[in-house]
């Protein structure tokens, strides 16, 4: 995905279809650049002006922020927010947030 959300907030929405519910137990990132990912950027680019919010919301209403109110803006703000599954290497990175053990904190 490559979204510019600098101006205009991009959402990313995920919903079952009618009549299911649909229950996340784990959310992964996985991002990997052809630049050298250093901890003060994002990607191997520049840090991000905005950063990024992951929440969970039922009917529309918050029930859950995985980020605690903060904003993810730079690599090593993966770290700080989500297990950290593996550093694929200076060019790559899998975090990953555990949606079920967040909801019952």
């Amino acid at each position: 995905m490559n979204v510019d959300g600098s101006v205009t907030p991009v959402e990313f929405t995920f919903s079952p279809p009618d009549g299911f519910q649909k229950v996340v137990g784990v959310f992964t990132a996985t991002m990997s650049d052809n630049q050298v990912m250093n901890a003060d950027e994002f990607g191997g680019g520049a840090a991000l002006t905005n950063g990024f919010r992951f929440i969970v919301k039922r009917n529309g209403v918050e029930t859950i922020d995985l980020l605690g109110g903060g904003t993810v803006k730079r690599n090593i703000d993966f770290g700080l927010f989500a297990e950290v599954d593996g550093i694929l290497s200076n060019r790559g990175l899998v975090a990953r947030w555990n949606v079920l053990q967040s909801s019952c904190g």
